[in-house]
Order: C-alpha cells, then structure tokens, then sequence
C-alpha cells in the first residue's frame, strides 16, 4: 500500500484522509474502514497523540464529512494540537484492516483540506532507527508529572500502565478511563511495529488489554502480550493522564 504523508504546518488545521482501493470495491466493503476512521479520530480527540509542546492540553481530533464511493473512502478531519506523527499509526493501522477485512488497499493520503498551507511531508515507512532513537511515532508531551518507566525482562507479556490520582476517583473517571483504554485496544493493535517487515509480515501486536481499578486512587491498565515499539505508551499514557488531571492533581504515573 503507498501512503502520501502530507501535514500541514498549523496546529489547528483541516486533514483529509483519502483511502484508494484497486479494484473498486463495492461501498459495503469500505464500512471497516470508516469505523475506523472514527475511532481513530476519537482517540485524538481524547488526547492519545498530543503534540509535544500541547502538554496534552486542547486536543482536538474530529471527523467532519465522509464521502464514499467504490473504491474510495474520503474523510475531512478536524485536528488540533495532534502531533503531526498520528498519521504513521493511521496508516499502519489502515494496512492492518485491510488485511483482516481482505479489502485491496492501494493508497492511503492524508493532506491539508486548505489550499494555502504550509505541509511537510512524513515518511510512512517504518524507519527502524529513529524507531529505536524514539523519533518515528509521537512522543510524550511534558506533563507537571514525572513518569517512571521500567522496562521488565520478558517486555512482550505482562506489561502495565497506571496513574494514581491525588483524590479518589469518582466513577464517571472511571468508566470514561476502562471506555477509553478499550477503544486504545481495539484500534491499535499493529499500530507500533518496531521495523517495517513486522507489520508487512503480521509480527506486531498489542493483545489482550485489560483496563481497570486498583483501588480509591488507582487506575490501570494490564496488557497481556506485547510485541511493538515502547513508544505505544506514550498514547495510552496520554488517555490516561489527559482524563485523570480534569479531576485534579496526579501524584504518578508508572510504565513498567
């Protein structure tokens, strides 16, 4: 699948995410595609892939119109404050549903909807070091919390993620954190592969993401079988923090 990564320069500007198919397919076969589209988008919207300098703050990732037609599936996107590098798990993601769904994804673009604008151009491809060098996917914007990481010696099982708050959480917090730590689940599975031939090859996977509780204070996140870039977290800890911190202060947050 060619991808065309063109992104305007603004922090708040109109993206348009046009997927190609060869051949057309009907418009039926395009449904898995839009949903993903919106779920995508949603987790922007909470904050998954704030830009660096945003500090997770006014995110904004919303789907405007659709249109679809065989062999093409157009979305314009509401973004702000997202970092530019999203579209790198957009498109490893669309490649992944297009295996599973068996639908010949041919194209995936993704451009200013304004004519005018400054872009810079991303390259799609997975570049292994800048993987390793931890530049390829969006990095953690700064938070008035540190977080503290720890890397196990079996990384690709058992790993967890969790943010313990200054007050009790209240069960709104909750829900909103297992919704969203679930959505994150479902939509990024091969979002992350850590080298090109991983996702070409189906050798990437986030599995079995299990969101919940711990106590009064304590929210987390257990995944099961991890086989992708450390960088996944940035996006999840993003969700967790952005949701946790409209409530009041965090006192930390734990990768490990």
């Amino acid at each position: 699948m060619r991808s065309s990564l063109m992104i305007p320069r603004d922090s708040a500007a109109e993206h348009v995410w046009r997927l190609r198919c060869d051949p057309n397919p009907e418009v039926e076969a395009l449904q898995p595609f839009v949903a993903l589209f919106r779920d995508f988008a949603a987790l922007g919207d909470a904050g998954a892939f704030a830009s660096p300098e945003s500090g997770g703050a006014y995110c904004r990732m919303a789907v405007g119109a659709i249109r679809i037609a065989p062999g093409l599936l157009e979305a314009e996107v509401d973004v702000a404050n997202c970092d530019a590098r999203y579209t790198r798990l957009l498109r490893n993601c669309v490649f992944a549903r297009a295996e599973t769904a068996q639908v010949p994804t041919s194209e995936l673009i993704v451009e200013p909807g304004g004519r005018s604008l400054a872009v810079r151009e991303l390259r799609a491809h997975v570049a292994e070091p800048e993987v390793v060098a931890g530049t390829f996917y969006p990095e953690m914007p700064q938070y008035q919390v540190r977080i503290q990481k720890t890397v196990p010696p079996s990384y690709h099982s058992g790993r967890r993620v969790w943010v313990e708050a200054h007050k009790a959480l209240a069960v709104e917090t909750v829900n909103d954190l297992i919704e969203r730590s679930i959505l994150w689940g479902s939509v990024m599975v091969t979002a992350y592969p850590e080298q090109e031939e991983d996702l070409q090859t189906g050798r990437t996977m986030i599995l079995n993401v299990e969101p919940g509780q711990h106590d009064d204070f304590t929210f987390e996140v257990l995944i099961d079988r991890f086989l992708a870039s450390e960088a996944a977290f940035v996006s999840l800890m993003n969700l967790l923090l952005v949701r946790v911190r409209r409530d009041g202060p965090i006192v930390a947050a734990f990768i490990e």
